[in-house]
């Protein structure tokens, strides 16, 4: 199994438990925040160098996201012209309203040089995360659960890895890394950012 470091995580934010409530039902759902983050890899390989990845997370598709805020989004995301776009969680926090619907219709046009590609968070598992998944299937994204993928420039090689949710306990880190040489560059997805400290040395 290949080494893991805690630069290799890319992580969702997530509100702190004490303001979770009020972080979620009034700030998180009208906030766009755009933070740009340097990640060094060591064993990045050469084709590789000057990697952008654009990374979203915490959507939220429901009652208290309106789909302005989310267009507005995926305008910015795409303004970046990352090589890479990644989905990081929390997609919908209801499905029963059309919610899947928007969902496809706002980030069907979300494209990028190595794809696009998501994890679920605990949102979506507690609303309906087989209907999240066959929307972005749709759409041409793909959702990596406990999976890898391998994006390939030059003839070498980095691995995008997605790690379930771990809240809802659907994480299998060994699944995930399964199949991926030893000293091979990784970047590994998962919506709780602590599991950093977890797995990480």
């Amino acid at each position: 199994m290949p080494l893991l470091t805690r630069r290799r995580f890319l992580g969702a934010s997530i509100a702190s438990v004490a303001g979770a409530y009020s972080y979620a039902r009034w700030i998180e759902p009208a906030w766009i925040h755009v933070t740009h983050v340097e990640l060094k890899l060591r064993e990045l390989p050469d084709a590789f160098a000057g990697l952008t990845i654009a990374q979203i997370s915490d959507l939220h598709f429901g009652p208290l996201t309106p789909l302005a805020i989310i267009e507005r989004a995926v305008a910015e995301v795409m303004a970046m012209d990352a090589d890479l776009i990644v989905i990081t969680g929390d997609h919908v926090s209801r499905v029963d309203h059309g919610e899947i619907d928007m969902l496809m219709q706002s980030l069907s046009s979300l494209r990028a040089r190595d794809g696009v590609h998501a994890i679920l968070g605990n949102h979506d598992w507690w609303e309906n995360a087989s209907a999240v998944v066959q929307a972005y299937r749709r759409i041409g994204i793909s959702v990596l659960q406990n999976q890898h993928c391998t994006i390939t420039r030059n003839g070498q090689s980095l691995y995008l890895a997605g790690v379930d949710d771990v809240w809802c306990d659907k994480n299998d880190l060994s699944k995930t890394l399964c199949g991926i040489p030893a000293r091979a560059s990784i970047i590994a997805l998962v919506h709780e950012p602590d599991y950093a400290d977890v797995v990480a040395w």
